[in-house]
C-alpha cells in the first residue's frame, strides 16, 4: 500500500505538511530522472526545460517578528500557509 493511501489528507497543518512532503518527493524524482538521462548519454540541449506550475508562499510570523518585520495584511491573505 502506498504512503499516499495511508495518510489522511483532510485539512489542517498535517495536510500542509503532507503536501510539502509529496512536492519534495516529486521534485526529487524528477531530478533523479533528469540526472539518469544525462548519465546515460542524453545531450543537455535536447532535454526539456521544466518550470513549476504552482508556487507556495509560506510566511513564518515568528521569524518576521524576530527580524523586526511587519508583514502587511494583504500579503498574509495571499499566503499559502502562515506559520505562527
Amino acid at each position: 500500500m502506498s504512503m499516499a493511501s495511508q495518510v489522511n489528507v483532510a485539512t489542517g497543518p498535517s495536510c500542509a505538511a503532507y503536501r510539502r512532503y509529496t512536492a519534495m518527493v516529486c521534485a526529487r524524482h524528477r531530478t533523479a530522472t533528469y540526472v539518469d538521462k544525462l548519465l546515460t548519454g542524453a545531450k543537455p540541449a535536447y532535454l526539456p526545460v521544466e518550470q513549476p506550475s504552482q508556487f507556495d508562499l509560506i510566511i513564518d510570523l515568528r521569524a518576521a517578528q524576530a527580524l523586526g518585520l511587519t508583514v502587511p495584511q494583504h500579503v498574509l491573505l495571499q499566503a499559502t500557509e502562515v506559520l505562527q
